[in-house]
């Protein structure tokens, strides 16, 4: 009996996947859990706002932040990238 139990995380992945939920979810995931997500000094100067085709547009405090968190893009990605509670993003799109 063992054999039909499997981990519900794989199972609630292959449901979005297969409803086209899986942005809203990764919105969602992202979207309440960024402070936990991002450094604490990242989590203090943006917010997100949404995701589309896996693209995350997220609102910056001022230009210059804007221009900052441009240079250090590749490493946010990463960095929100390494939840496995969501599917990976590609790319982030910073906006004031």
């Amino acid at each position: 009996m063992e054999k039909y139990f499997k981990p519900i995380g794989g199972s609630l992945k292959n449901i979005l996947k297969e409803h086209n939920l899986e942005d809203d979810y990764n919105e969602y995931y992202i979207i309440t859990n960024w402070d936990k997500i991002v450094t604490s000094n990242i989590a203090k100067i943006t917010s997100p706002i949404k995701l589309v085709n896996k693209v995350l547009t997220i609102k910056t405090k001022t230009e210059s932040w804007k221009k900052e968190l441009n240079i250090k893009k590749k490493h946010i990605i990463s960095i929100i990238n390494k939840s496995d509670k969501i599917s990976k993003i590609k790319d982030v799109k910073f906006i004031l």
